[in-house]
């Protein structure tokens, strides 16, 4: 609030007059001469006040003030400079909060702002209904507004409406409605085991019972020509691995004595798992030399296609419920709901909901090598109807 100067000092002696000395022409004027100093007075303490109130001041004055705040004025003029001053002050007094930070930028235009929050620690603040001026000014203030550790992100038009480009019909904009279409995520492998060929027995002196290659739980062995050979029999029972026909790591057969237990096989060069055990039956007497070997590959995948317009969007999970029957299970909505076994077919296979076309089918390739428990996910976006108009985006 400014200071109100007053300017009836003389008026105000004299109503101080004694009653006697009232109407005496050369007293009132003894008193308009006391007076009139203190007028001139409050006239230059109301000056020099007003001169430092951020409303009013100019020049000099100004500068002071952005000192104290902390603005520097950078050829900036007077009423640029006091706006200047006043975003400075607010954010000197903002500690990050959403509404503070709201109550800056409005300092800084009269475009829509609207900010949204975002979990865990971050948040948007969107300009839009025109051009934003002095984008870097924008985010270096933003930058400043914010919380440390908060991530802010700031939006805004580079243009005007009617000369950015926009999706959505009927409104302003050079863009026209319908180009937004349905999008079909990329494959997301949930659980694809690799396919473990058959053994094939590669020398078996005394036809003892092959030995079982298997999977460790989360292995993820590369593809391959696996081999396992007897290195000694009895009484050390130890055999050695190799990776196309590369010799890999050795191990014992038979460790603490039994049979029938997983041995992984682990790469003695870098003491690596390779992702895959090997179990020797109690099929003795093994020889020297007797070996089998196994075909590893890639996991077979599936292809997802979108062949009608999604009524909503989905998240689209199958999984293999028997490879040598060719069946599987689907979920539309993420794992909540599945589906009944499902054969494979030979070509694009309709995924139903409530008994209705999806939007999108499924083709699997004509094999019966598929894992069971083997599962693959997309998402598969609606075309949004509003659409949006093009922005630019700044990380601070």
């Amino acid at each position: 609030m400014l200071l109100q100067p007053q300017d009836d000092y003389e008026a105000r002696a004299l109503a101080r007059v004694p009653q006697a000395l009232r109407g005496k022409p050369r007293f009132e004027a003894f008193v308009r001469g006391l007076a009139a100093p203190f007028q001139e007075v409050d006239g230059a303490l109301v000056a020099l006040l007003t001169s430092r109130q951020l409303a009013t001041a100019t020049h000099a004055a100004l500068d002071v003030l952005g000192r104290v705040v902390g603005a520097e004025r950078l050829g900036l003029g007077d009423e640029v400079f006091r706006q200047r001053i006043r975003q400075r002050l607010a954010l000197n007094r903002s500690s990050g909060e959403a509404e503070r930070v709201l109550l800056l930028f409005r300092l800084l235009t009269p475009l829509a702002l609207e900010l949204r929050e975002e979990f865990p620690a971050a948040f948007t603040l969107h300009v839009g209904g025109g051009a934003l001026a002095r984008v870097t000014e924008f985010a270096a203030l933003l930058r400043q507004a914010k919380a440390a550790g908060v991530r802010a992100l700031l939006e805004y038009q580079p243009a005007a409406d009617a000369d950015t480009f926009a999706f959505a019909g009927g409104g302003a904009g050079m863009g026209f409605a319908g180009l937004q279409e349905d999008v079909l995520g990329a494959r997301e492998e949930v659980v694809a085991p690799p396919i473990l060929g058959p053994a094939v027995e590669v020398e078996n002196g005394n036809g003892s019972a092959a030995p079982t290659l298997g999977l460790v739980a989360g292995g993820a062995p590369v593809s391959g020509v696996y081999r396992v050979e007897v290195l000694d029999p009895a009484p050390d029972w130890t055999f050695m691995w190799f990776l196309d026909e590369d010799f890999q790591g050795s191990g014992y057969m038979y460790p603490g004595g039994s049979s029938g237990v997983p041995v992984p096989l682990d790469f003695a060069a870098t003491g690596l798992p390779s992702g895959l055990v090997v179990t020797w039956p109690d099929g003795k007497p093994y020889l020297s030399g007797d070996s089998w070997q196994w075909t590893v590959k890639a996991p077979l995948a599936p292809t997802l296609a979108l062949v009608a317009s999604l009524a909503a969007s989905l998240r689209v999970v199958v999984e293999v419920v028997s490879g040598t029957a060719r069946t599987f299970r689907y979920s539309l909505n993420g794992g909540a709901t599945w589906s009944a076994a499902t054969g494979m077919g030979t070509g694009l296979v309709p995924l139903l909901s409530g008994g209705s076309p999806s939007g999108v089918a499924i083709q699997w390739a004509p094999s019966t090598g598929y894992a069971v428990g083997a599962s693959w996910a997309w998402n598969a976006v609606r075309a949004s109807p509003e659409g949006g108009r093009l922005s630019g985006a700044m990380a601070v």
